[in-house]
């Protein structure tokens, strides 16, 4: 079975350095990011040149809920700034 990945903000900078990444090793991928998929389409096919099932998800994640992972691990969890914020 192939492995698949999610990668949040996955069509430029950091997101998109890790899914380049993830391509090379063989992965299928999940993008994810906030861009119209017309924007992201030459992203999307560059990582699919290296042979692997890629889509684009459109869609904005919320935030962690800090109190439910407090809750279940008897610390606090402290949410990293996402990029460009």
């Amino acid at each position: 079975m192939k492995k698949v990945a999610l990668v949040t903000g996955g069509s430029r900078g950091i997101g998109l350095g890790i899914a380049g990444h993830l391509a090379k090793a063989g992965f299928d991928l999940a993008i994810n990011g906030v861009r119209p998929e017309e924007a992201v389409a030459d992203v999307i096919r560059q990582l699919k040149a290296f042979g692997n099932d890629v889509i684009y998800c459109r869609a904005t994640l919320p935030p962690p809920k800090t109190d439910q992972y407090a809750g279940r691990h008897q610390r606090p969890l402290r949410p990293a700034r996402r990029a460009g914020q």
